[in-house]
């Protein structure tokens, strides 16, 4: 199993969505393997930060997901508000399990490929392109519709779209540290 006491980080109980990452790993390493990828994963991205109690980074990417649709979809971020849906309602496990309780297998490895490499700004570009893609579906729905809607936006989508729609998603690093200002 996975314990946070072996990642150096007492403070950190056990989260469900550790699970979800340690599975995806699974898929592709052996156990050894994949416990020691994902104390790597831990470390590097600060996952410490989203498992321990209170959850603090996973609040502060609720503010940025807000910032990165209030500037890149801003006719979904004003809909969302005017209905008051909030990223708790919805993207709690986009950030708690990468997108691995979500997305099929095979495209979570594409969706991790790019955080490997660019970080948390990754996991924003998918959220946003998630939103683009459905915008005009999104913007027609009340709040009993939409909820439900934002949780299942990922399941008719190809990779190959999605991932075309994410490369053009511009979201940098010091574009989400503006949220904190």
């Amino acid at each position: 199993g996975i314990n946070a006491e072996y990642m150096g980080s007492p403070e950190v109980g056990y989260v469900q969505g550790m699970n979800f990452i340690a599975a995806v790993l699974l898929l592709h390493m052996n156990e050894e393997e994949a416990f020691w990828h994902f104390v790597q994963l831990y470390r590097r991205f600060s996952l410490h930060h989203t498992f321990k109690e209170g959850m603090p980074q996973l609040h502060a990417h609720f503010r940025q997901l807000e910032w990165a649709l209030k500037k890149k979809v801003p006719r979904v971020h004003k809909h969302l508000n005017k209905l008051g849906v909030r990223p708790e309602l919805y993207a709690t496990g986009w950030f708690v399990t990468l997108f691995a309780n979500d997305l099929k297998p095979e495209s979570v490895c594409r969706v991790w490929d790019l955080f490997f490499d660019e970080g948390w700004t990754a996991m924003f570009k998918v959220a946003v392109a998630l939103f683009k893609w459905d915008e005009p579906r999104l913007l027609q729905l009340d709040f009993m519709e939409l909820v439900p809607a934002l949780k299942q936006m990922h399941e008719s989508k190809s990779i190959e779209g999605l991932m075309e729609r994410v490369v053009k998603v511009k979201i940098t690093h010091s574009f989400l540290e503006e949220c904190a200002q």
